[in-house]
């Protein structure tokens, strides 16, 4: 690729699952997918999270708070000692840690409402909205 090319390159995948301990498919997926082994041998580095496995173990959406509500700039900057606050910190931690390739984030979650396959991307980036028209047309 050229070097003034603003195409984005992914060098790694973090599949995350369990945010909310009470929707089993990311877990579910994460287990599976490392059973028969399809992270081998791929192009890309694909890791996996299980996010906030206290609320996992207990069957609850959380202990204290949303995680998905926990990573303001406020709440990874301060001392607050909630289970969640924690651990977005540790996850927020982990990631600005890695190295420096480009990273992409699937967070897997699931709910009982007849929504079919929901694709939501954090920004518009065309990476983002590309990988979303991928999904959808091979779910479909």
């Amino acid at each position: 690729m050229m070097k003034d090319d603003k195409r984005q390159i992914i060098e790694k995948v973090t599949i995350i699952g369990g945010t909310h301990g009470n929707e089993y498919i990311g877990p579910y997926f994460i287990g599976k997918a490392e059973q028969v082994g399809v992270y081998q041998d791929n192009a890309l580095e694909v890791a996996t999270l299980l996010a906030n496995p206290q609320a996992f173990v207990q069957a609850r959406r959380f202990i204290d708070q949303d995680l998905n509500r926990s990573f303001s700039p406020r709440i990874l900057s301060g001392t607050q000692d909630s289970y969640e606050y924690q651990r977005a910190r540790e996850i927020a931690r982990h990631f600005s840690q890695n190295d420096t390739a480009q990273h992409f984030l699937v967070d897997l979650h699931s709910t009982t409402a007849n929504m079919g396959i929901t694709l939501i991307a954090s920004n518009n980036e065309p990476l983002n909205l590309h990988t979303g028209a991928y999904v959808q047309k091979k779910t479909s």
